[in-house]
């Protein structure tokens, strides 16, 4: 190699999928976020409903090899993934992010918009019918943030094809190792003086993340499910301080929730947002937030009757057997 030349880099080679033979009447579905907080549950159940699963998700889990399990390393808007989805009959896509990180190309935009576009123009490509949709309730065009006109983008896409669609928008979803009660157990537990933005009068409408599983793996057997935008919420909307008190109780813990104006609220969150690099609640969230988040249940109870499960605070991960 010639004297100040640099040594090139060579490009780490993607593992290959871990292939199984399965059974010949097995339905298979793409599941894309596989390894996210709803896909884990999602694939979970699939499995143990006899499907076949190709769970994509840019990383692989360290866990042991799966009979009936496909797993696939891949970016969903990149190419090359989409030999392992033939042969799948039904596409869940579950790919979302709460929050962007452009440094590192991560934006409402390719996240929301571009990998749905990605995933649809797979489907079409590979003659997949069934095509269920992870929305977000409050999704709009005219939404107060990228996060909802994004989401509101997508389901633009989705509707605009010629798939068996279905769209999903939930509200705050929780179970055990969810983003949002790990998120309010933290403050909770650690601070005896809990600040409420603004008079915490903003509803919320928890669903449990085993009914939200329930809804999209039933919704593939369900024809009266096709070209329908299902809400799912919980069976109570509760205002954001009855949440917090409700988590305080699950945790055995006294406070006093100070109810801190919302003017200051905001100054003090774009403040965070411009010194740290991860703040606890960015002002695109605390817009989210106070704009409240619930459901029309209508579609849910009649197709899956659902909900039932309703928010009692910090969920405890199932006893091992």
């Amino acid at each position: 190699m010639p004297t100040g030349e640099k040594p090139r880099r060579t490009r780490k080679k993607q593992p290959e999928p871990e292939l199984f033979a399965p059974a010949p009447a097995a339905q298979k579905v793409l599941v894309t976020g596989a390894t996210g907080f709803v896909g884990k549950a999602v694939v979970k159940e699939l499995l143990a409903r006899g499907y076949q699963v190709v769970a994509l998700a840019r990383r692989l889990p360290q866990a042991p090899p799966q009979e009936g399990l496909v797993r696939v390393a891949a970016d969903v808007s990149s190419p090359g993934w989409e030999r392992w989805a033939e042969g799948c009959t039904a596409a869940i896509h579950l790919v979302g992010i709460i929050r962007e990180n452009p440094k590192s190309g991560v934006t409402f935009r390719r996240a929301h918009v571009e990998a749905t576009a990605r995933v649809l123009e797979v489907c079409r490509n590979l003659g997949i019918q069934r095509y269920l949709h992870m929305s977000a309730a409050g999704a709009k065009l005219d939404g107060l943030t990228p996060y909802h006109r994004t989401k509101a983008e997508a389901e633009e896409l989705v509707r605009a094809s010629s798939l068996a669609w279905t769209i999903f928008r939930p509200s705050v979803i929780f179970g055990p190792g969810d983003g949002f009660t790990t998120t309010l157990a933290q403050v909770v537990g650690r601070f005896p003086i809990v600040p409420v933005f603004g008079d915490g009068s903003y509803p919320l409408q928890p669903v449990a993340v085993e009914e939200v599983v329930q809804a999209f793996v039933e919704s593939l057997e369900k024809p009266e499910a096709v070209h329908q935008i299902i809400e799912l919420g919980g069976p109570e909307v509760l205002s954001y301080l009855e949440v917090l008190r409700r988590v305080a109780r699950s945790l055995g813990k006294k406070r006093i929730f100070l109810r801190v104006p919302l003017g200051l609220a905001r100054f003090g969150v774009r403040l965070a947002a411009a010194i740290l690099t991860n703040p606890p609640i960015t002002p695109d969230e605390l817009t989210m937030l106070i704009s409240g988040n619930r459901a029309d249940n209508t579609l849910a109870h009649e197709l899956f009757s659902l909900p039932n499960k309703r928010f009692t605070g910090v969920p405890q991960a199932p006893a091992a057997v």
